[in-house]
């Protein structure tokens, strides 16, 4: 049911759910499904009543969609106007960690995550994502990079990476980055 709130929420984090995949038992795939779609209900509910069809987004319309060809992979990422790397490059740091830590399992799903959802909003036609700060898209999944980010951290730990070095040189830098851009921000939006 989770992975069914998650959906309502945003349907596009609904690929959350790759990250429990290898955690079902195929004896229970029909009960994970069953809850989502018990806990999506009203939303199909909701659109059918509204729009007449049970799956139908009003984000995709004429003027809105997908166009899965020619994705702005670069725009999203480095965008002057709210590039998420640009604008919050702890979540570069963290997809490191990820990338770096990929004998695991766990953190290969998370990147697979990250790397759909990076598609999926470059896909998007309005894949700079309004008057919104960074990547407002990518707000679901912020804690995976973080995963990353503790290993990144942790590993630089135990090559005795003292922690206030740490902080002078990598935390403190990037609160410096992310306060100037926020300033940025209010001052031009």
């Amino acid at each position: 049911m989770a992975l069914g709130i998650v959906g309502l929420m945003r349907t596009q984090d609904v690929i959350l759910g790759l990250l429990i995949l290898p955690y079902i038992k195929p004896k229970n795939i029909l009960h994970v499904l069953s809850g989502a779609f018990i806990a999506f209900a009203p939303q199909l509910i909701a659109w059918q009543l509204l729009y007449g069809r049970f799956w139908i987004s009003p984000y995709i319309n004429n003027i809105e969609g997908f166009n899965f060809f020619q994705p702005h992979i670069s725009g999203v990422l480095f965008s002057l106007t709210n590039g998420l790397i640009l604008w919050t490059p702890a979540v570069a740091l963290g997809f490191y960690g990820l990338v770096r830590k990929s004998d695991m399992l766990p953190t290969r799903l998370m990147a697979a995550v990250v790397l759909i959802q990076l598609y999926l909003v470059a896909s998007w036609s309005i894949w700079w994502q309004g008057a919104s700060y960074s990547g407002r898209m990518f707000v679901s999944i912020l804690p995976l990079p973080a995963f990353g980010l503790a290993i990144l951290f942790t590993k630089l730990h135990q090559v005795k990476f003292r922690n206030i070095t740490m902080y002078w040189s990598i935390i403190l830098p990037l609160c410096a980055i992310n306060s100037l851009m926020i300033v940025f921000f209010l001052l031009t939006h």
